[in-house]
């Protein structure tokens, strides 16, 4: 019974193992959230007044 035990935690620790080695997981906080929305806002006007100035 002890063998199987010690089976079963090894078992255990593998595959904790496997999704430590995964891809890591990353959040996004308010912070870059806002930082990423301004951004994109400046690259979009910055767009279309190129565009409006082409004209």
């Amino acid at each position: 019974m002890d063998a199987r035990m010690v089976e079963d935690e090894i078992e255990k620790r593998e595959d904790e193992e496997d999704e430590e080695e995964g891809d890591p997981m990353f959040v996004l906080t308010d912070e870059w959230r806002d930082f990423f929305a301004k951004s994109e806002a400046k690259r979009r006007l910055a767009k279309k007044q190129a565009k409006k100035g082409k004209k």
